[in-house]
């Protein structure tokens, strides 16, 4: 379950909406882009290529579309509300968000994208995604986090396969305890 005090949202907003609105509205966008926009060839086209009947691939899809940015709900990404909302922001101060920053990278800044490439393809194999069996079972789940953490027009790279079986070694801001859950 996903914390709703995570935010997801700000600009020009009265108050931050949270994340995991952000993530459902985003998957009824993508169903009706679905629903409305693709023809009846494409949809086909890619529920063969998943290997899977058109209505499931449809939810696939749009479960896919709705983690996007899975990566906002790491320690730097919350951080940017704290200085302009700290009001909405106290419950960053709590136990369970806790966060050791001294191992964070000094060098960049991690993107919440970029983020959301290297977390991806360890939860989708927690949820049941082929992580083995051959290349195109890994393929899936490394192309799947490619798409969405382009979703910014920019694939990231420098990604190796150990950092998508484990994505907190090398990459410790993507936080721990009820970030990690």
């Amino acid at each position: 379950m996903i914390d709703a005090r995570l935010w997801g949202k700000s600009d020009g907003l009265a108050k931050p909406y949270p994340v995991i609105g952000h993530f459902v509205d985003s998957a009824m966008v993508c169903g009706a882009v679905w629903d409305g926009v693709l023809t009846a060839a494409q949809r086909l086209s890619v529920a063969e290529a998943l290997g899977v009947e058109l209505q499931q691939a449809r939810r696939v899809v749009m479960f896919w579309a709705g983690l996007h940015d899975l990566g906002k709900i790491m320690p730097q990404f919350q951080d940017l509300a704290v200085r302009e909302r700290p009001a909405h922001c106290g419950f960053l101060r709590e136990a369970a968000y806790a966060h050791d920053r001294v191992n964070d990278s000094r060098v960049k800044k991690v993107r919440h994208e970029y983020a959301t490439h290297r977390a991806l393809p360890q939860l989708l194999a927690q949820f049941g995604y082929p992580a083995s069996g051959g290349r195109i079972a890994k393929l899936l789940l490394a192309q799947v986090a490619q798409i969405l953490g382009g979703h910014h027009g920019w694939y990231p790279e420098g990604i190796e396969p150990q950092d998508l079986r484990d994505p907190l070694i090398g990459l410790p801001e993507l936080g721990a305890g009820a970030r990690a859950e």
